[in-house]
């Protein structure tokens, strides 16, 4: 068995700067200063709708100034948090909005595409760019026409992929065309050159099950080889991320959580591939818990800091070695 690839994270910009914020000046290089003084971060995500906020020329001079990756985020529908047109920002060449969650596949493909290119025909962005996360399509498209929107999104998602010659990493969300393990070893089985970004907290929800339970074990070893990119978060059998993975009562979860982690971190040296891509991604509410008083029942940075410490000192005991910066 080869030893593991070289863990390499990122850091999720989502949280940490709002679309408001974004046209603060030294907003964007505040955020980005902290994440370079973290010390164990290669890269940033970030969703296309924060760039365009930004502004191309700022953001991609703040990135290489700092000598930071770029993982751009699209989107095929959703609210003005996922969306570069429906926020008041600039839009792309095309100018179209998102289209409601299960519209046609056409509606779905044609933001996607714009936001991709986005990323992928900047001379600016595109040096930068270490692959995209996609978060697109819809869960009733399994089930519709016979599962025929599923085959032709994908179709016509991976072609205009392999066309602007990056990857795309295409997201394990629920809500979205991946959203349970079932749909995504259909998918991947179909689509062989399919990329998976690993999200795999909300499995345990969509499928009301624990690491564990056999079902959902034997569909992730399944998925495994297809994941390229991890977002470290973990998730329950009541909800995509537990309160704290710091807490004794989540030591299962978290347990189970790393050893799929540890999984595709195998699969992809069995591969061939030298780095695997990670990026603690706890969030505010609504993803956190509240209390009693309606605050969030942890500091969701605190605890992705702690999660990039754990993940490290995890990866190497495992016999694994990690990407550093420079």
């Amino acid at each position: 068995m080869p030893p593991l690839p070289s863990l390499t994270l990122y850091c999720t910009l989502a949280p940490l700067l709002s679309i408001p914020s974004c046209a603060i000046p030294g907003a964007l290089e505040l955020e980005l200063d902290r994440i370079v003084a973290a010390g164990c971060y290669i890269g940033v995500e970030a969703q296309v709708s924060q760039i365009l906020a930004c502004g191309i020329p700022r953001f991609a001079s703040a990135l290489r100034a700092r000598s930071l990756r770029l993982l751009g985020k699209i989107y095929s529908s959703g609210g003005a948090a996922a969306s570069p047109y429906a926020a008041g920002l600039p839009p792309s060449a095309s100018g179209i909005l998102h289209p409601p969650p299960g519209e046609s596949v056409e509606a779905h493909l044609a933001v996607w595409r714009a936001q991709l290119h986005e990323l992928t025909r900047s001379a600016e962005l595109r040096p930068l760019l270490a692959g995209v996360n996609s978060q697109a399509g819809h869960d009733s498209w399994h089930i519709v026409e016979g599962g025929a929107r599923a085959r032709a999104w994908l179709s016509a998602a991976l072609a205009e992929g392999a066309a602007e010659g990056v990857p795309v990493f295409h997201e394990t969300h629920r809500g979205r065309l991946l959203s349970t393990p079932w749909a995504a070893v259909e998918a991947v089985r179909s689509f062989p050159t399919l990329q998976l970004l690993a999200d795999l907290s909300h499995y345990p929800a969509a499928c009301e099950a624990a690491p564990g339970e056999a079902l959902l074990e034997r569909a992730l070893a399944e998925l495994t080889p297809a994941c390229h990119h991890v977002h470290a978060r973990v998730g329950h059998a009541e909800g995509p991320q537990v309160a704290d993975p710091r807490l004794a009562a989540h030591e299962a979860d978290v347990a189970g959580h790393l050893r799929w982690w540890l999984a595709i971190g195998s699969a992809a040296a069995a591969a061939g591939r030298t780095e695997l891509s990670m990026c603690p991604e706890f969030l505010p509410p609504p993803y956190c818990p509240r209390d009693a008083r309606g605050e969030a029942v942890a500091d969701f940075q605190e605890v992705n800091e702690y999660m990039a410490g754990w993940l490290q000192r995890e990866w190497v005991a495992a016999g694994g070695a990690l990407t550093r910066r420079g």
